[in-house]
């Protein structure tokens, strides 16, 4: 029995259809678990992309393991050649979870991941601060970002890696260690300057509360100036005081002009009255943090 030309040409298509979705799947798989194992034990620097100098990677290391012991807080850096078809931010919640970076119970991890393929083009996704869910209110996600823009881009963008990290590292334990009143010799010398930030916010604050009184100012006015002018009156009678005045604009319905000490109003006043290393502790992320 012959085989209908047709019919080849369709099993061939098809077997070439199969072999292309295999591959793609393959590549898909591969690409996906690129993700380092958990490790045994949580040395707190772990630099698969050779990116830290080994005195600030030391230096680090134990300033990582004064704050664990005197918080329970976690601070892990890793460095990754690619993120291969992950998103920085993907890739850090899936590696902070899957290693479960911070306490369990605190949920206390911070995890500073950075991406070397993307670090030496300069493309976005270079390093994340992943926070853990107890530490967000201590690093909310602007803090994370400002903290990357002032301590690890520039130094970046000077092709100083290992200085980026390290001071990335060092804010970020600044800030866990206010969070919980530690004192650290180790970072006492640096100064994880929030004072513009701070100022630039007050300042808006004190525009924005400003403009609210003047505003409020004005709408009295208003109301005072069309009440003089619908009734004169209100205003020519010399027995009345500022006080009789605002409770007579006021509290109009309220307001007795033979009672000199109104009662309905005395509630105004008020009254008189007299070791070595350890494993991770099982903490979780919610995507918290910033990227770069």
């Amino acid at each position: 029995m012959k085989t209908k030309p047709g019919s080849l040409l369709m099993i061939l298509a098809m077997a070439v259809a199969i072999a292309v979705l295999s591959f793609l799947f393959a590549s898909f798989v591969l690409a996906k678990t690129q993700i380092p194992q958990k490790p045994v034990e949580n040395v707190y620097i772990f630099d698969y992309a050779n990116l830290i100098d080994s005195s600030d990677e030391e230096e680090m290391r134990a300033l990582a393991k004064e704050v664990e012991d005197k918080s329970k807080a976690e601070i892990v850096v890793v460095t990754v050649e690619t993120l291969g078809s992950y998103t920085i931010e993907e890739y850090a919640n899936e590696l902070f979870n899957s290693w479960g970076i911070g306490d369990k119970e605190l949920n206390n991890g911070v995890l500073i991941l950075v991406n070397k393929e993307n670090l030496l083009s300069g493309k976005r996704g270079r390093i994340r601060i992943e926070v853990g869910y107890g530490l967000e209110g201590a690093i909310t996600d602007g803090e994370a970002g400002r903290i990357l823009d002032e301590y690890a881009i520039p130094a970046f963008e000077n092709k100083e890696y290992s200085k980026g990290i390290k001071n990335t590292f060092l804010a970020v334990a600044s800030e866990v260690a206010n969070e919980y009143g530690l004192k650290i010799n180790s970072i006492e010398g640096f100064k994880n300057d929030k004072s513009k930030h701070s100022n630039d916010k007050s300042n808006v604050v004190m525009v924005v509360f400003v403009a609210i009184l003047i505003g409020f100012s004005l709408s009295i006015m208003g109301i005072v100036i069309l009440l003089a002018y619908k009734n004169p009156k209100l205003f020519n009678d010399s027995q009345y005081t500022l006080w009789k005045w605002e409770k007579r604009i006021y509290f109009k319905d309220k307001f007795d002009k033979n009672d000199e000490d109104d009662d309905s109003f005395k509630w105004f006043r008020g009254g008189s009255s007299g070791g070595g290393f350890g494993g991770f502790g099982g903490g979780s992320s919610g995507g918290g943090g910033a990227s770069r």
